[in-house]
């Protein structure tokens, strides 16, 4: 288990976390949890869960080549 604390310039924190799986059927796995702290509504939630999600999905593209 891995840790990364982050404070963005705008004052809002971001916490990523790994975690080792198992191996699947396609070989070893990690989960990669995110956690923004600091929106200030709601609304904010939806266009941070997609630029997170883009920006996990290009890291799994750089890392299985």
């Amino acid at each position: 288990h891995k840790t990364v604390r982050l404070t963005l310039e705008n004052g809002q924190r971001v916490l990523v976390s790994t975690d080792a799986l198992p191996d699947g059927k396609a070989g070893p796995r990690t989960r990669v949890t995110i956690t923004h702290r600091g929106l200030t509504a709601a609304v904010d939630v939806g266009p941070r869960k997609e630029q997170w999600a883009a920006r996990l999905g290009r890291l799994k593209e750089l890392a299985t080549g």
